[in-house]
């Protein structure tokens, strides 16, 4: 994805979020440190030597990943209920604790849509229009970017660098956002025109 779109450019500016292809789950589990965030019913995965971090939402059940300030994995967690300690390395004169109180500080993210087939098994379609929904206080172009992802066996994929051109049978969406705990993504709208045997009708 490294590019110079502005899609491209957000995949390498926001790659600190990713996982490394070469890097295995199941081997980064092993070495983690978890502390969890009852106020919020967060559960935060720290992986060695990474300031990356996983992040389990249990109450929706959804994944996401974050920069913890340049920090890595805690050195200490105190699991203390309604709240977790830390004790970090690179401050050992302080405590830590996850707190349910907004705050201003923007933090990059990022998500990706799963799969979608718009008109049916074998369908090809062209998007011809996206609408995203939010609630940003100030939209600059660093707070909030769209990438579209095409493919027509679900693992090629390709970047949609223009709309109303070429017809895929699947589709993907990126979102890459730098804002606050009090703005929010709220949905997109997409109108898409049908194409049978990838051909205009």
């Amino acid at each position: 994805m490294g590019d110079d779109t502005p899609a491209g450019q957000a995949a390498t500016e926001w790659s600190s979020l990713f996982m490394a292809d070469t890097e295995e789950i199941r081997e980064a589990l092993q070495t983690c440190k978890t502390v969890y965030d009852s106020k919020n019913s967060l559960l935060h995965v720290f992986f060695s030597d990474s300031t990356k971090q996983m992040v389990l939402c249990l109450k929706a059940f959804e994944w996401s990943s974050q920069i913890d300030n340049g920090r890595t994995i805690p050195l200490q967690v105190v699991e203390d209920f309604p709240m977790s300690v830390m004790q970090f390395a690179d401050d050992m004169e302080h405590l830590y604790v996850y707190d349910s109180v907004p705050s201003d500080e923007r933090r990059r993210g990022f998500a990706i849509s799963r799969i979608l087939n718009m008109g049916g098994a074998g369908t090809y379609s062209v998007i011809k229009q996206m609408k995203l929904y939010h609630n940003i206080s100030c939209v600059q172009t660093h707070n909030i970017r769209t990438a579209l992802y095409a493919s027509n066996d679900m693992f090629s994929w390709t970047l949609v660098r223009s709309l109303r051109g070429a017809s895929y049978k699947y589709y993907r969406f990126a979102l890459f956002t730098n804002m606050t705990d009090y703005e929010a993504v709220q949905g997109m709208s997409i109108i898409y025109e049908p194409r049978r045997g990838n051909k205009l009708r």
